[in-house]
């Protein structure tokens, strides 16, 4: 049986392509706003009977008109929770193109059903379709009441008609002014519906898009992050780190947070795998437990009370034995694992790449792995290909996985270890890569009786298709023998203009680079192995954590308002279709 893939964070995600319905650059904006200009007045104006430099002149002020009116628009916007000049510029581009389309489709209507409409009827309505789509983009994106949203919204069109009605004779005009306050009437009782579609869970379903737009482009986080920890609820978190003393007094930390990396950058916890990775000294590999985005923490101010619980972290077990490593596989999952004392290490991968995995595998593992001799497994995510969610099977099979392994272990000779360990910080040349985080990639080295197991990690949201066993292949090839590699999967670079709306890494690197850069990194940490023992340490504290509710409102919330603007779409698509036919 498969897994609903329709949660909530899932869901909401799906939605992520309509960020990027606006062009990359408003460089193209501009050019797509003024374009549509030269085409609106050019048509009119090289259709009545004027000489040529009268129209190039007039052409040429509805230029300047439309450049005014960004500006004007950017001045009569300040104040608002969105504003900036490219957005106005975005705006200026969508409402110009709909104007001058709607003015191109009457003409060709009056071919279409042989009409001989007066053109001014179709820049009239034209006109009314550019306010409409105005005012929704003010009220809901700009967060400007309606009322200034209104008259925001009628200035600079009106303006730009008035360069091309004081030249015009008219027999009619009410037909079109009809049809076009019909439209906008519409668009008002949308903004009405679509505000209100999240309540009661929501008060503003508008509020919380400008939130995140305040925190996606302008990195703006305190009002997305006030929501956030409004609605978030307390739990007990722990956090276990595996922790390796060397003999020359450095320490070498394995983080195991049972938080999850998120929701997006820069909003609470996204840049938490780096900032634990700062808080031990830089030479740590902080790793994804079994965590979804209901565990993401909801603001910078419990990133800090989760970062000051670790400094009161107790030790559980100390000990200076392991065993080897071993890896159990079935045909889509590798499952690699190794014991240190009565502590086992279970690393989980999935070739053809998964989301999240859910809490309850971890916690079955757990379970089965004090029937094992084991006082506890650290069961790791290695979120190292992205994928979509797992099936129930799968899941089954996972547990059957670990318990072989676990049974393994179990019976398995323990020895004395040594511990070798670098980062990319150790690499002068090193610069953090585009799909990266912050904390760069790390190597470890675990030798048991001389023989050498390297463990792989990159800070970064995912790795994407194949690079994992690319890695695999070209270190092994030069006989460096890494087992597995796993990524932190922050969320640092997120909120970038893609499908996904992050970058995994290996999106933007050149895949060998990467490659080369782990054989690099292993052989510096064969230079730094040394003899090591082991602690096993706990931090628990009450943190507060986004949890799932707060997931499923604003799903609930964004598929209701979606349904209600398919609605009002579909309405005034129909009026739009009339009006270019009768008029």
């Amino acid at each position: 049986m498969i897994i609903n893939k329709n949660d909530s964070v899932s869901s909401i995600h799906k939605r992520w392509f309509f960020t990027l319905i606006n062009p990359s650059s408003y460089n193209t904006s501009l050019a797509i706003s003024l374009l549509s200009s030269v085409v609106i007045s050019g048509i009119y104006f090289f259709s009545i009977d004027i000489t040529l430099p009268s129209a190039t002149l007039y052409i040429l002020l509805s230029l300047t008109i439309t450049v005014f009116g960004i500006y004007f628009d950017l001045f009569l916007t300040r104040g608002t929770p969105i504003s900036g000049l490219s957005k106005i510029i975005h705006v200026s581009a969508f409402s110009n193109i709909l104007w001058a389309l709607t003015l191109l489709l009457g003409i060709f209507s009056n071919y279409l059903f042989n009409k001989n409409s007066d053109i001014m009827n179709y820049i009239i309505e034209g006109m009314f379709i550019s306010i409409s789509l105005r005012f929704g983009i003010f009220v809901s994106v700009f967060g400007a009441n309606r009322l200034k949203s209104i008259m925001i919204s009628l200035i600079i069109p009106g303006i730009f008609l008035i360069n091309m009605i004081y030249h015009h004779e008219f027999s009619t005009i009410g037909i079109p002014i009809l049809f076009g306050t019909t439209i906008m009437g519409l668009g008002v009782i949308w903004s009405f519906m679509a505000d209100r579609s999240g309540r009661p869970q929501l008060s503003s379903t508008f509020q919380v898009l400008q939130a995140f737009l305040s925190a996606w482009t302008e990195k703006k986080q305190d009002r997305m992050e006030i929501i956030f920890e409004s609605k978030a609820v307390v739990k007990n978190v722990c956090t276990q780190i595996l922790k390796f003393q060397l003999k020359n007094e450095d320490e070498v930390a394995i983080v195991l947070p049972e938080v999850h990396p998120g929701p997006f950058s820069p909003v609470g916890g996204s840049n938490l795998p780096y900032r634990i990775f700062e808080f031990f000294n830089k030479r740590a590999v902080v790793l994804h437990s079994l965590s979804d985005h209901s565990l993401n923490l909801p603001s910078s101010s419990e990133v800090e009370n989760y970062l000051n619980s670790l400094n009161f972290i107790k030790t559980v077990g100390i000990g200076n034995k392991c065993t080897h490593p071993i890896q159990v596989n079935s045909l889509n999952f590798i499952l690699t694992g190794i014991a240190f004392g009565n502590y086992a290490l279970i690393i989980i991968s999935k070739e053809t790449g998964m989301e999240d995995l859910p809490e309850s595998v971890g916690a079955e593992i757990k379970i089965k792995a004090s029937g094992y001799g084991f006082n506890y497994a650290l069961v790791v995510d290695s979120h190292n290909s992205v994928g979509e969610k797992i099936t129930i099977s799968d899941e089954k099979n996972i547990v059957k996985l670990a318990i072989q392994c676990l049974d393994q272990l179990s019976r398995m000779e323990q020895h004395l270890f040594k511990i070798g360990y670098s980062n990319s910080y150790c690499l002068p040349a090193f610069q953090t890569m585009p799909d990266s985080g912050e904390s760069g990639f790390a190597i470890l080295n675990i030798e048991v009786e001389n023989t050498k197991y390297f463990f792989g990690w990159s800070d970064s949201n995912n790795i994407t298709h194949h690079l994992r066993r690319r890695i695999l292949t070209y270190c092994q090839d030069r006989g460096l023998n890494i087992l597995e590699v796993s990524s932190s999967d922050t969320h640092s670079t997120s909120g970038k203009r893609n499908r996904k709306g992050y970058y995994s890494l290996g999106d933007l690197s050149n895949h060998d680079e990467i490659s080369e850069l782990f054989f690099k990194l292993g052989g510096k940490s064969i230079i730094n192995t040394v003899s090591s023992c082991f602690s096993f340490l706990e931090s628990k504290a009450d943190i507060k954590l986004m949890g799932k509710n707060q997931f499923d409102n604003y799903s609930q919330a964004l598929d209701r308002s979606l349904n209600v603007t398919k609605i009002f779409l579909a309405v005034t698509t129909s009026i739009y279709i009339l009006m270019l036919v009768v008029t």
